[in-house]
């Protein structure tokens, strides 16, 4: 009887072993990058896909918005090491040394920083599932999928800005047309 309860023990460590390796093939929840920078604690330590421009340069490894987000920015720190062919051939794609992705990335999104720049978030890419655009971050403004000018007005209150200062800042940047 005492061996069948060591080889129960035993099986059970395998099989959380097994457990824990497959984590990294389970299937990510898809999301918006709006979504995720809205509420990022929902996501902490799950398996993400999202959709954003990943701006890369000599220290610089950040996520960005594909599209104006209402509400308050975060860092997130991008890590990449592609596990698979496909993702390997698209990593391939991206320029070199600095460049501006617009792509769909599969990874693990955590917290518990700083990462890399300061910020307390990071995405821990391990496949990309998409290639859209590549672009030079010199021609920024020329890439119209990565140049947003998303007004101050678009952005929500939130608890460490109160509203009164939002609606200040707007009329400083978007003054009232005098008649």
């Amino acid at each position: 009887m005492r061996n069948f309860s060591e080889i129960a023990k035993i099986g059970m460590f395998v099989l959380a072993c097994c457990a824990v390796g497959h984590s990294a093939t389970l299937p990510p929840i898809g999301t918006s990058y709006c979504a995720l920078t809205a509420d990022p604690a929902s996501y902490v330590g799950k398996r993400v896909q999202v959709r954003a421009v990943y701006r890369y340069s000599f220290e610089v490894q950040d996520l960005d918005a594909p599209e104006c987000c209402p509400g308050k920015r975060i860092k997130i720190w991008v890590e990449i090491e592609p596990s698979d062919a496909k993702s390997k051939r698209l990593f391939r794609k991206f320029p070199k040394a600095m460049g501006l992705v617009l792509a769909t990335f599969s990874g693990t999104f955590e917290t518990g920083g700083p990462f890399g720049n300061g910020g307390r978030y990071r995405l821990a890419v391990d496949q990309i599932e998409k290639l859209e655009a590549v672009g030079d971050p010199a021609k920024t403004s020329e890439l119209s999928w990565a140049n947003h000018d998303c007004k101050i007005s678009d952005i929500e209150p939130h608890l460490d800005q109160p509203p009164s200062l939002l609606h200040e800042t707007d009329h400083v940047l978007n003054p009232p047309k005098q008649q």
